[in-house]
């Protein structure tokens, strides 16, 4: 690496690196604030509302019972924004909806017969 000198007689490595440097240490400030932070996962929400909620509104397009209204949006939209990508950045259906059944399942209470019904009709819907 070729070093300058400075007018004191000191040596110093060239501005482009030092702005590499800057810029390392400022990643390292934000992962560090972020750790520190306690930054909660992605979906923190519970995940039985999320089938409660879905399987009500599987009940209603089935024509058996009622979907929780106003009380279930927030579930329902956290249930259709698990969404998985391809390398070419197209939704990948099949892997949504094994996130979907994943997120489901991970409710110790919820029945697994029934979460399977709510993922074969809504797993691979956007909404």
């Amino acid at each position: 690496m070729k070093r300058t000198a400075t007018a004191a007689g000191r040596l110093c490595l060239p501005a482009r690196s030092s702005v590499r440097s800057r810029a390392r240490q400022c990643l390292l400030a934000v992962l560090l604030l972020g750790a520190a932070s306690g930054a909660a996962p992605a979906f923190a929400k519970d995940p039985c509302k999320m089938v409660i909620c879905m399987y009500g509104k599987y009940s209603k397009l089935m024509g058996k019972g009622d979907d929780g209204g106003e009380k279930c949006r927030e579930a329902e939209a956290e249930y259709f924004d698990i969404i998985v990508y391809g390398k070419k950045g197209r939704i990948n259906w099949n892997n949504t909806a094994k996130e979907r059944l994943k997120r489901q399942n991970s409710c110790p209470s919820a029945d697994r017969g029934k979460t399977k019904q709510i993922n074969d009709k809504f797993g691979k819907s956007s909404g």
